[in-house]
């Protein structure tokens, strides 16, 4: 007559369990030195479950301002219904010095990534990936 809680909810977890839309940046790394003044390529991947990701946006100051990156997965048909996608955009940073590349996504319903950081339990974790990347010149 009841829903009995599962394991996981027993332990404090959501019983939806609902995938939150994710980003990451995996080039550059943390910390790398990158050309001032000169494009370099950032690439990563993005998910968010069974609902696709239609658009991912990366900011080269912080989440102040975003660009378009591309999704070059996308033209082709995914691997299956719960695959990631990976993205790259080219960036140009005009200043020298330290700088803070940051990615959200946009999953396949039109809703953008929350950048609300969250801790994992009970919902799973939310928020933005960004790196910190130094420019200068001559690299």
């Amino acid at each position: 007559a009841q829903d009995a809680p599962g394991y996981w909810e027993q332990r404090g977890w959501d019983e939806q369990a609902v995938v939150r839309t994710m980003s990451r940046i995996d080039y550059p790394t943390a910390g790398q030195i990158v050309p001032m003044g000169s494009p370099f390529r950032a690439y990563g991947i993005a998910f968010s479950g069974d609902r696709g990701i239609s658009a991912v946006q990366l900011s080269p100051d912080g989440g102040k301002t975003w660009g378009r990156a591309q999704l070059p997965g996308v033209a082709q048909a995914p691997l299956g219904p719960l695959t990631g996608v990976r993205w790259r955009a080219d960036v140009t940073l005009d200043q020298s010095g330290p700088a803070r590349l940051t990615v959200r996504a946009v999953d396949g319903t039109g809703a953008v990534q929350s950048g609300q950081e969250t801790a994992a339990l009970p919902s799973g974790s939310t928020g933005w990936h960004a790196i910190r990347v130094v420019a200068a010149a001559g690299h």
